[in-house]
């Protein structure tokens, strides 16, 4: 499981494309709204670099309802890179790259608010686990907007924070847990979930 979450995707190429988006960020970025796209003023959008990415993998109510499942099989990995964007050393802004037909291309430009809150996090949780920032990763919940920051400790086992309140599902911004205590959660709160939303997008 490690592995399959860890290792997947990350190749020579995304790097360049993430190169040519932080080009565009610039391009876009303009006097009416650095702010918008997470700078504090326009002269710090020359200074813009890309900082340490995170893989992102996804996982869907629709399977996690099926008790027969564990965590290796939910989650799946989003062939997808995020990347912070940074300013001296301090987050602004992010870039998203995803691959589709074995090419990587740019999905998304700035989403300041999260990717300041994702960084804070694994910058928080390095402070207390003996980790390197590429071990982190991000799950995502698309149909209850949940995102969590995951790792593996040292004995090899999932570990999970919330990066948002999720109320129906009792779920504490910051919450730690590991990845069964997650899945146990979630699966209960799905159980009434309602069709609707169950189906993958």
């Amino acid at each position: 499981m490690k592995d399959k979450m860890k290792y997947s995707i990350i190749d020579s190429t995304a790097l360049g494309v993430a190169e040519e988006a932080i080009k565009s960020l610039k391009g876009l970025t303009d006097q009416s709204n650095y702010s918008e796209m997470g700078f504090e003023s326009i002269a710090e959008v020359d200074k813009a670099e890309l900082g340490t990415p995170m893989r992102v993998h996804y996982m869907w109510i629709k399977e996690i309802k099926n008790a027969s499942l564990n965590i290796n099989d939910l989650v799946h990995d989003g062939n997808e890179l995020l990347y912070p964007v940074k300013v001296g050393g301090v987050v602004r802004s992010a870039i998203t790259i995803k691959m589709k037909n074995h090419q990587w291309e740019v999905a998304s430009l700035g989403q300041a608010a999260i990717i300041k809150a994702i960084v804070g996090l694994r910058e928080s949780n390095l402070k207390s686990a003996k980790n390197n920032m590429s071990d982190y990763f991000l799950i995502k919940v698309p149909e209850i907007y949940q995102m969590y920051l995951a790792h593996f400790d040292t004995s090899d086992n999932l570990q999970t924070s919330n990066l948002f309140d999720h109320a129906p599902s009792g779920a504490k911004s910051l919450q730690s847990q590991n990845g069964n205590n997650l899945i146990a959660n979630l699966r209960e709160y799905a159980k009434g979930h309602t069709n609707a939303l169950t189906e993958k997008k």
